[in-house]
């Protein structure tokens, strides 16, 4: 079963020495090393000779500590986003936060938090606003009927029912376009995005990508940052058109600067790293959302299905494609391997 190196070499067929390695190839984007026989894991030793060098795996993730924080803050961003729907029902209605108002004498405004009149809150799905069981609770609990959060009021967006017409109905727009919604959302995200800068630097230090390769990767990145400031500047209650042109831009800038650990690890040698297998897998997150979204949006959300899915099923969909398009920055980072090639002997 377990041969010696020798042998195992001796019983191969024998094959002509062909250039190997992307410079070989024409392919400046990393520098050469040996050919893409052994998957990750492999020998630390080329059987054939061909290129004298040695196989060093790494992993591209910092030290336990800042792992560990990193994964956290993911991980907390996640439960916070999918579980928008209930947090938006468990700060403004089961602690009341709609009923919270800022009382003092040299400040102000001594406002309610939530004091929208149901008259200027417009139910997507059909419902009067006034009629909503939590809407009438709210009006009992606190004697007024001002008890709508409308835009920018409650600690998250309103949830008694849609308010993103009756092509979305719910949306992470909505939710977080209160100021702790936003605080939340982007605040938990941060070190993800930093992990990008990050992994980015970690894949250069040894696939060598060409000057070129390097100066598109941060102007994608840092137009990603870019857009995605102002889609957070702009919320969908204040400057809709703005939100969601930002968004697309946002979006797109980040693929393409996803991508190009795609186009690196081709050239590397796909086997020789699980970079390509990792941007794949939160590509199909993206590719699954999108076109569901999309086809729910033009044929099956009018139906007006009044159960929970019915009316989150945009929402979902925004979800799955925020997992795929936010988490492969983390992933990289922790999760991601490179093999990297040095000549025995030497620190290189």
């Amino acid at each position: 079963p377990f041969r010696p190196a020798a042998r195992r070499a001796s019983l191969r067929p024998p094959q002509r020495a062909l250039p190997r390695g992307p410079r070989a190839m024409g392919q400046p984007c990393c520098r050469s090393g040996p050919g893409d026989g052994e998957p990750l894991g492999g020998p630390t030793e080329d059987l054939q000779g061909e290129t004298g060098k040695a196989v060093k795996t790494l992993r591209l993730r910092p030290n336990v500590c800042q792992s560990g924080l990193l994964l956290l803050s993911y991980l907390a961003w996640l439960v916070f986003m999918w579980g928008l729907p209930f947090w938006s029902w468990y700060f403004n209605d089961k602690l009341q936060m709609f009923n919270h108002k800022w009382v003092s004498d040299d400040s102000g405004p001594n406002n309610f938090l939530c004091m929208t009149p149901p008259e200027e809150m417009h139910c997507s799905d059909g419902r009067r606003f006034e009629d909503v069981p939590i809407v009438q609770w709210r009006m009992n609990v606190s004697g007024r009927r001002n008890v709508g959060c409308g835009c920018q009021q409650g600690i998250l967006g309103e949830n008694a029912c849609p308010q993103d017409g009756p092509a979305h109905q719910y949306s992470i727009s909505t939710y977080i376009s209160a100021p702790g919604g936003v605080g939340a959302f982007f605040g938990l995200l941060g070190p993800s995005i930093m992990a990008m800068w990050w992994v980015m630097e970690e894949v250069w230090h040894v696939v060598q990508p060409s000057l070129c390769t390097r100066i598109l990767q941060n102007v994608y990145l840092a137009g990603f940052q870019v857009c995605f400031l102002l889609f957070s500047l702009a919320s969908d209650c204040t400057y809709a058109g703005t939100h969601n042109e930002y968004n697309i831009f946002s979006l797109i800038f980040c693929w393409l600067f996803n991508f190009t650990f795609l186009y690196l690890a081709c050239c590397y040698g796909p086997r020789r790293s699980n970079l390509a297998m990792l941007v794949a897998v939160h590509a199909g997150f993206v590719l699954c959302a999108i076109p569901l979204s999309t086809l729910w949006k033009n044929f099956f959300s009018h139906h007006g299905w009044p159960s929970w899915l019915g009316l989150h099923s945009f929402f979902v969909f925004e979800c799955t494609a925020a997992t795929g398009t936010f988490g492969l920055g983390p992933m990289l980072l922790l999760f991601g391997k490179v093999q990297e090639f040095t000549t025995p002997g030497t620190n290189e």
